[in-house]
């Protein structure tokens, strides 16, 4: 496996745990050598997932859909 999508909130939602168990995953995923494709946020549960990988030298993408009604976006 060569790289794996984590989508989740632009929130950090109400328990530090949540935040706790996305840098853990990301810490796996990056021992594997395992780029990290999220949603493309800088807040929340996502920043937390690409702040993560960014400092332990990990590869992130980031996929930010268009909306609709926006240039680029499909009707």
């Amino acid at each position: 496996m060569k790289s794996v999508a984590i989508f989740c909130g632009a929130r950090s939602g109400r328990k530090e745990a949540y935040r706790q168990a996305a840098e853990a995953l990301v810490d796996s995923l990056l021992e594997q050598g395992i780029t990290i494709v999220y949603g493309g946020g800088n807040v929340g549960l996502m920043g937390a997932i690409a702040d993560r990988a960014i400092a332990g030298g990990g590869t992130v993408v980031g996929v930010i859909p268009p909306r609709p009604g926006r240039p680029g976006a499909s009707p």
